[in-house]
């Protein structure tokens, strides 16, 4: 389990007798959604931060987690679900990082175009939709606006990532394997529209 500071993480001050000791506070603890159970626990318990620093979670889920099967009763909200409800239950807030590209539903991959990278994370190769094709982008706003209804009926939500033309959570696109990203019509240009696009419907 590894531990972020969320935008610049406040902190407090603990008063010894002739000093005064700064301390993180307002920490969000980066973890898997589906591993929320332990988790939370471990905060619970200490580990490995004292409670009082930890403001709550920032659950990392995979769009193919959520959206298995194509159309309106292809959503499963369960693993997101289970995770925002233990840590309200515990008295902690979540922020929300859904994973698009390497992590896109296989039924999205295989109806879109699509491009073979090396991720630069894990140096492994894999195939994703082209980020700036209608396909792609026509199915990730979808699942945004789903996405919003439901988190609409959560509650303890303070935010969420506003992911998408990445081959994960952030903007970076990891290099083909083979050509340019030009080559499959990824151009700045491109690029820039799809992101207006993901963007507002994140806002919307």
């Amino acid at each position: 389990m590894g531990v972020v500071l969320s935008l610049g993480a406040m902190t407090g001050t603990v008063k010894a007798e002739h000093a005064t000791v700064s301390r993180p506070s307002g920490i969000f603890v980066f973890n898997a959604a589906g591993d929320a159970a332990s988790a939370v626990a471990d905060v619970l318990s200490g580990t490995p931060l004292p409670r009082q620093d930890v403001q709550g979670f920032d659950w990392t889920v995979k769009w193919a987690t959520l959206e298995p099967a194509a159309g309106p009763a292809g959503y499963d909200w369960s693993v997101l679900d289970t995770a925002v409800n233990t840590a309200a239950s515990n008295g902690f807030t979540s922020q929300i990082t859904v994973l698009p590209g390497a992590y896109a539903p296989s039924w999205v991959i295989t109806a879109c175009p699509q491009v073979t990278v090396t991720l630069l994370h894990t140096q492994t190769v894999a195939t994703i939709a082209v980020p700036t094709s209608t396909c792609f982008l026509n199915d990730w706003t979808s699942f945004i606006a789903a996405l919003g209804t439901h988190l609409a009926s959560l509650s303890g939500i303070t935010s969420v990532q506003a992911s998408g033309l990445g081959d994960q959570g952030e903007m970076t696109l990891s290099p083909p394997t083979a050509g340019t990203w030009a080559d499959v019509g990824v151009t700045t240009k491109s690029l820039l529209a799809g992101w207006k696009q993901v963007l507002t419907a994140w806002h919307t």
